[in-house]
């Protein structure tokens, strides 16, 4: 198959844009294979020319319009990379220069779902229209048979080895809107397993280019090494995505699972779960008992995801006796809530929370304020509450949206909106009290936060006269309002840490990471001191030289060493273009050896000594990486809450 891209120059700038494509005829059973692509990087319009692009999933550039021909009309639409091949790409790029055409020659070949390559080109003049083409290259067909059917994925190539992948299974069946999950769908013959699937909804401008459907969303991927000699079943591993609860999918490339598993020998798991009022919604005082589930259906969905998983497991080579759940900002909050809830008992040994909170849990009564208040957004009362049910998805969107924005007028992080509730059927208490009180006691857990977690809303290099000054006040007096000149104690904390003054931005930002992040994180560290299970805490370090001064170690720039994708250009934005790979290689060997036996360890890495309160010894995730006992706690004591 080929796919021709043709970019033209925007005039008085140094950009293109897409305007035209087409997909020659091929023969065979998958002719209409590509849809879109989507064009990364702007080109330098120098003698030598930079190109970059990627099938990948979010737009770089403010969207391209598709113009094709459809019989004898011209249709212009935006990419939508959900309905393309996800065959590894052989990519070959060319200068349009009249009857002639330079060509750059074949690019680099990848897998799943994306394409990445660089080239220079030398061309004979300055044409500013340009050709890219691709060349689709068969992968190996893979067929397994778990409990629910037999299955069709395929081999995808890593630099660590290959790995099979297996996209879009349907979990659940989704049962309706605002009711909880049903049981895995069965098929007979053979379910293709080669495409990922739609996305859950959510706001359109965080899924650009990805299909949502909402009665088709509850789907996982699965991935293994392809090389499977060792006898002894694979430790599985159940990614939960994080997004504020209101958006997020299984099918980002930085967490693609085929190098995790091909590099660290685990069976990786990436299952989509509703969101946002569509997955937490108090409505059973409103519309009756048969929607008691509403206000945390997306926690079941993670609960029917990982019961799937328990019984899919030894099918799969896994070890349905060492699942382990990990999750990241949203996404490790829910593992909190699961390690809380009765229903999620047993079916995991192991959990990892990435920057996320065990204090999540809305009460009921404001659950059923927030209902209120996005009926009113939907121009509808409590009485004709129903109507929700067969509201056009795209404005259910639209109304919660507006009532997010309607909460965050002044503080600089966001106002959890939609999140876990308060319910006695699913979540009965607060996780932290109930881990306090012997909630998943024999799990093995590992807690840990990045340093700089709140340099997404405040820089640390914001001018000093662009903070405002009443700002830090303002917050302390709101969490602290006992406790005398804190933003001055703060500053001389913080010195005593950085050696040097902290600037104005540095301070709001440590101050709302520690609220924010890491004084929960600590809460629920302590409350697992009579735990039978190990726990061990870690604080993430690394700071990008090209970003240090602006985000440190930021929020969720963990993710892409753990899943060994720090070198894709997905994540390039955030590690810079030398992530150091010792740094990948101690996560990915403390994470999955964790998920094997219940303890980190790594190859020519320190000793992962275990939390306990009177030490608080924890692993400084750097490279290289270090261990220290309470790291940060001149700051820790004095933002301590009661």
């Amino acid at each position: 198959m080929q796919l021709v891209l043709v970019l033209q120059q925007r005039p008085h700038t140094q950009s293109h844009e897409l305007v035209a494509w087409r997909v020659p005829p091929v023969d065979g059973p998958r002719q209409s294979a590509v849809r879109a692509v989507e064009l990364r990087a702007a080109m330098n319009l120098s003698h030598t020319r930079q190109v970059g692009f990627s099938l990948g999933q979010r737009a770089r550039v403010s969207p391209a319009i598709l113009r094709r021909k459809e019989g004898d009309k011209n249709v212009e639409r935006i990419p939508d990379f959900s309905e393309r091949d996800d065959m590894p790409w052989m990519v070959r790029a060319s200068v349009v220069s009249g009857p002639t055409t330079a060509v750059l020659g074949d690019g680099l070949r990848t897998t799943a779902r994306t394409a990445h390559t660089s080239g220079t080109l030398n061309p004979p003049d300055q044409q500013p229209v340009r050709a890219l083409q691709l060349f689709r290259q068969e992968s190996a067909v893979v067929t397994i048979s778990i409990p629910f059917g037999s299955v069709r994925g395929e081999t995808v190539r890593s630099p660590f080895g290959d790995a099979e992948q297996f996209l879009g299974i349907t979990y659940a069946e989704h049962r309706g809107r605002f009711l909880a999950p049903g049981a895995p769908p069965r098929w007979s013959g053979l379910l293709d397993a080669r495409l990922y699937g739609p996305a859950c909804p959510q706001e359109p401008s965080r899924v650009i280019g990805w299909k949502t459907h909402e009665q088709r969303c509850l789907h996982l991927n699965v991935w293994r090494p392809a090389d499977r000699q060792a006898k002894a079943p694979l430790p599985v591993m159940v990614w939960i995505h994080g997004g504020a609860h209101l958006y997020g999918h299984n099918a980002s490339p930085v967490t693609a699972g085929a190098r995790l598993a091909a590099r660290h020998n685990a069976i990786i798991v990436t299952p989509n779960y509703r969101l946002g009022a569509l997955g937490h919604l108090v409505l059973d005082h409103l519309l009756g008992p048969h929607y008691a589930d509403a206000a945390n259906v997306a926690l079941l969905d993670l609960v029917a995801a990982l019961k799937w998983t328990q019984r899919a497991a030894p099918a799969l080579g896994g070890d349905s006796g060492a699942v382990t759940v990990f999750g990241q900002s949203a996404g490790g909050a829910n593992v909190a809530a699961l390690l809380a809830m009765p229903a999620a008992r047993g079916l995991f040994h192991r959990a990892v929370i990435e920057s996320g909170t065990g204090d999540r849990a809305q009460s009921r009564d404001y659950g059923r304020r927030r209902t209120a208040d996005l009926l009113a957004l939907c121009d509808l009362d409590e009485q004709q509450a129903a109507e929700l049910l067969t509201l056009p998805v795209d404005q259910l969107i639209a109304a919660q949206q507006a009532l997010v924005h309607s909460r965050n007028p002044r503080r600089p992080n966001m106002d959890i909106t939609f999140q876990p509730t308060l319910d006695p059927h699913t979540l009965p208490s607060v996780p932290v009290d109930a881990i306090a009180a012997g909630a998943s006691s024999d799990v093995d857990l590992i807690i840990g936060t990045n340093r700089n977690e709140a340099s997404g809303y405040v820089p640390l290099d914001t001018p000093d006269d662009a903070v405002d000054p009443s700002l830090l006040p303002l917050l302390a007096r709101a969490d602290f309002p006992h406790v005398d000149d804190l933003p001055t104690r703060l500053s001389e904390r913080l010195h005593l840490l950085l050696g040097r003054p902290a600037r104005p931005g540095e301070l709001v930002e440590a101050y709302l990471a520690e609220q924010i992040y890491r004084e929960p994180s600590q809460r629920l560290l302590d409350a697992r001191r009579t735990a039978q299970g190990r726990t061990y805490a870690y604080l993430f370090t690394w700071n990008p030289p090209h970003n240090h001064e602006r985000r440190g170690a930021a929020h969720s720039l963990e993710i892409p060493f753990l899943f060994q994708t720090h070198d894709l250009p997905d994540a390039r934005e955030e590690v810079g273009t030398a992530p150091p790979q010792g740094l990948a290689d101690a996560l990915g060997a403390y994470w999955t050896s964790f998920a094997r036996t219940g303890v980190p360890t790594a190859p020519d890495q320190p000793r992962w000594e275990p939390y306990v309160p009177a030490r608080r010894a924890t692993a400084l995730l750097d490279d290289p990486v270090r261990m220290a006992d309470d790291p940060l706690r001149p700051v820790r004591e004095l933002l301590a809450r009661p």
